[in-house]
């Protein structure tokens, strides 16, 4: 088993090293969704090549988790010899559309597929292997069981799961609230958790009995009064509320 932690900046990857993660993931600015972390640029690769020199069974990640657009995928390409200056073993990524470019230019480092993906069952896991993925970071939505019979069905496969933190409303963060209302886009980092405001919950003028389940209810931002947002609740599912954080524990 391996205890994978965070760590936005040098000091925080020192912390995770000494305090007993295996192995600890960054971000490298543009290219991860923690934007609000410090991230990792300039020099300070030469801080961070010392501490794998004083820690050497410590794996280091790099998260480069974004949805990438094509002017994105020309940054990565530009900035390809920078991130060749890191000890990177591992590259954690959503988008296959820069598989073939770490491929090329990191050989040696495995790639690891990023919860934002939304991997969620054995035969996609499979297909993730047969085009060089070493691990598989599950998507947050499954539960023990489900995470037990994924790795039984694919026995030579790494599986990685987070144990705590927020779950999105959508499937990986795969929501345009924040995006909509904010301008700030979750799935390149700037998500404005739209979804843990404060919301009233408002009824049409003859609102129905069976309110959850007719369409009749509606939420309203407290800071956007003149703007409803629909709720329906159906089998297993109701819309726009925020769920609970994660306690895999």
């Amino acid at each position: 088993m391996e205890l994978l932690s965070p760590a936005g900046n040098v000091e925080k990857l020192s912390y995770a090293y000494a305090y007993g993660a295996d192995a600890a993931y960054i971000g490298l600015k543009k290219f991860s969704l923690r934007v609000k972390a410090d991230n990792f640029y300039e020099d300070e690769y030469k801080k961070v090549i010392e501490l794998k020199n004083k820690y050497p069974n410590k794996r280091l990640h790099c998260a480069l988790n974004i949805s990438f657009h094509d002017n994105d995928i020309d940054n990565l390409k530009r900035n390809i010899d920078y991130f060749k200056l890191y000890p990177i073993d591992a590259f954690i990524a959503q988008d296959i559309g820069i598989v073939p470019l770490l491929q090329k230019n990191f050989p040696n480092a495995e790639l690891h597929l990023s919860t934002q993906a939304s991997c969620v069952n054995s035969e996609a896991v499979r297909m993730y292997k047969s085009i060089g993925f070493k691990r598989i970071v599950l998507g947050r939505e499954l539960s023990l069981n489900e995470i037990k019979r994924i790795k039984d069905s694919n026995p030579d496969m790494q599986i990685e799961t987070f144990v705590h933190g927020a779950m999105c409303i959508a499937y990986a963060g795969r929501c345009l609230m924040s995006a909509y209302l904010t301008g700030r886009s979750a799935q390149s980092g700037f998500c404005s958790h739209t979804c843990r405001w404060e919301y009233d919950v408002l009824t049409k003028p003859n609102g129905a009995k069976k309110l959850a389940e007719s369409g009749d209810l509606f939420l309203r931002e407290h800071q956007r009064p003149d703007e409803y947002f629909p709720v329906f609740e159906g089998e297993d599912f109701t819309a726009i509320l925020s769920s609970k954080d994660l306690r895999m524990m």
